[in-house]
């Protein structure tokens, strides 16, 4: 970061705040602090002018503040707050489809519908796995709404799959083999998303050692 010796050093302070929050898009104050007032040479600005202009930004809505609680409280870009944003709601929405679909499976029924509920519904699964996940991988922090997604919501999603499959009673079997098989291709196809995540386990699929 570069700046002219001619600004007035809250200008210089707002810039290197929005700079640095365009690299690291979530960060603690006291990074910011530490980035601004203490490492940055020439020195830009005090602390006392920092947190001003800090608040100003917040103010402005040019930056968001996220406290979860007292001793966590974060800075972000308005880019990362509105994706993490999107990227909830998105997920949110895949997930009703995914109870949607496992709801419609006919337990009685061995025909190819039940395929296509469980594959599509074991895409959906996937697909918001493999999203939020990297997401998170690359943010390293993220909202507390992602991570309830990733903890909670995916668990009792795969939860639901297996609960179905087993309702499937004797057609388990013959249901459980194309998915398995289904899996190995969709992974196979999607090597990036394979290294990232663990492989998905279907009840009765023994597991790699």
């Amino acid at each position: 970061m570069s700046y002219h010796h001619s600004e007035p050093r809250s200008k210089q302070a707002k810039r290197a705040i929005l700079e640095y929050l365009e690299e690291r898009e979530k960060v603690r104050a006291t990074e910011l602090k530490k980035e601004v007032c203490d490492h940055a040479l020439p020195r830009i600005c005090s602390e006392k002018i920092f947190y001003r202009c800090l608040s100003e930004l917040v103010e402005s809505k040019l930056i968001i503040r996220n406290e979860r609680n007292r001793g966590n409280v974060t800075y972000s870009n308005r880019g990362w707050v509105d994706y993490e944003g999107r990227a909830a709601t998105d997920k949110i929405r895949q997930a009703t489809t995914v109870v949607k679909l496992l709801a419609k499976v006919e337990p009685q029924q061995t025909g190819g519908m039940n395929l296509f509920l469980l594959e599509t519904a074991f895409i959906n699964i996937i697909d918001m796995y493999a999203g939020l996940a990297l997401g998170k991988m690359l943010q390293k922090k993220t909202s507390a709404e992602i991570a309830n997604i990733l903890e909670t919501t995916i668990p009792e999603l795969l939860e639901r799959f297996e609960s179905t499959l087993e309702k499937c009673g004797k057609n388990k079997s013959t249901l459980l083999s194309s998915l398995i098989s289904y899996e190995e291709k969709f992974l196979g196809f999607n090597r990036g998303v394979e290294e990232k995540m663990p492989k998905l386990i279907f009840p009765g699929q023994p597991k790699q050692a």
